[in-house]
């Protein structure tokens, strides 16, 4: 397993890492830039690989939760793929 970098950590390398063509990809559903629901982001996102340290939350239910609300990028620091 790898993980991505927790400094200097690009754009197109999380899109990369989860397989999706832009960051919007990760977070809405296109047309109508309708933000994707907690099931609909965890066929993107593994819940249980958010690093603690820099995605927010107590458990991995409350990192995809805050992953989802706040849609900052810098949470998928040290993310395990």
């Amino acid at each position: 397993m790898a993980t991505l970098p927790t400094s200097n950590l690009s754009v197109k390398l999380i899109c990369q890492t989860l397989g999706v063509n832009s960051p919007e990809a990760i977070f809405y559903n296109q047309p109508g830039r309708v933000l994707k629901t907690k099931n609909e982001i965890q066929t993107i996102v593994n819940k249980n690989k958010l690093d603690p340290t820099y995605c927010p939350g107590n458990n991995p239910n409350a990192r995809i939760t805050n992953l989802l609300a706040d849609r900052n990028l810098k949470y998928f620091k040290g993310y395990i793929y």
